[in-house]
């Protein structure tokens, strides 16, 4: 026979459109989160003693139901579901059921309700630190040699432009560096939405079709440092991108940061973000010549780069 289980503890924790949750059990076992939005129904029966009807007992159809894997595998005793895709003032019903040593368990948890309310955000904005700019690596003698570098060949921070390229005639590639002051934002607050604005004026794709814009975790110091080229160049985490072929010349772009682009975002502290072409962040060699430039902080509040984050 199939041993069985029981649940020891539950605790959930409230994350960016959803929740995870950890459940805990007396022996190793392997769960699933079973869940659903419509109310369980309630069918209540009945038995005869001495010829009346009395309440008996009651069972519960739990219908239209998803199910949740748990994160570890195998057999555990600490089981932990990412549980997305809540939206505010939505209810939701769950049990959990699972195996022992690849065999169904008996065993059933109790349904249990759960209503999601999001909490009240504050929305920031922030302009981009006098230190933004680029760093250039130019004139190198192949792809190679430009991944190779221990340091860039200069920075430009001065300029009411940045830009971001990657070029296959003088071979090289520049890096946009940005800064945020979000020290206005209370030290562990939870951020669920940033958007990066940018106002670029120039752009040209010699790998058409191919290049895009990535916002990727600035490595190294504030002002701008050549000397942090090569740790910056091991940074691939993407936080967000926009395609060549999606950027409007002359107004306003916007790049929505992903979950890993908004732990980007430090509250209390400077937000550092690169902007870099694909080739660059993918090691992809280009075959032609790609650029776009955009305002700086020196062009004024009108077109500088801003930086809105939603946090609670």
């Amino acid at each position: 026979m199939v041993p069985r289980w029981f649940p020891l503890s539950i605790n959930q924790e409230l994350v960016v459109g959803g929740y995870t949750i950890v459940l805990t059990t007396d022996v190793p076992c392997h769960l699933w989160l079973f869940w659903t939005d419509k109310v369980p129904w309630v069918h209540r029966t009945s038995t005869i003693e001495r010829g009346l009807a009395v309440p008996w007992h009651s069972y519960w159809c739990f219908v239209v139901w998803h199910l949740i894997a748990q994160d570890e595998p195998g057999d555990t005793t600490t089981h932990t579901f990412q549980w997305p895709g809540w939206v505010n003032c939505q209810t939701k019903y769950f049990r959990f059921h699972g195996d022992i040593a690849g065999k169904t368990s008996p065993s059933d948890s109790p349904i249990f309700r759960k209503h999601y309310a999001m909490p009240d955000t504050e929305e920031h904005y922030f302009n981009s630190d006098a230190d933004d700019g680029y760093m250039i690596v130019a004139n190198k003698a192949d792809w190679a040699t430009v991944r190779a570098v221990t340091h860039a060949d200069a920075t430009r921070s001065a300029y009411t432009f940045m830009r971001a390229t990657c070029r296959a005639d003088l071979w090289g590639t520049d890096r946009a560096y940005l800064f945020f002051p979000t020290h206005t934002i209370p030290p562990g607050s939870t951020v669920v939405g940033a958007k990066l604005k940018f106002w670029p004026y120039v752009k040209g794709e010699g790998d058409a079709g191919y290049q895009t814009l990535y916002v990727t975790r600035a490595i190294g110091s504030k002002p701008m440092d050549t000397w942090d080229w090569p740790a910056q160049t091991l940074e691939v985490d993407i936080g967000g991108e926009i395609a060549y072929a999606n950027i409007d010349l002359n107004e306003y772009n916007t790049i929505t940061l992903n979950p890993t682009g908004l732990t980007f975002v430090i509250p209390g502290d400077w937000t550092k973000l690169c902007i870099r072409n694909r080739s660059d962040v993918k090691n992809l060699e280009p075959s032609g010549v790609n650029y776009t430039s955009w305002r700086s902080h020196e062009a004024g509040a009108a077109q500088e780069p801003w930086l809105y984050v939603t946090f609670y």
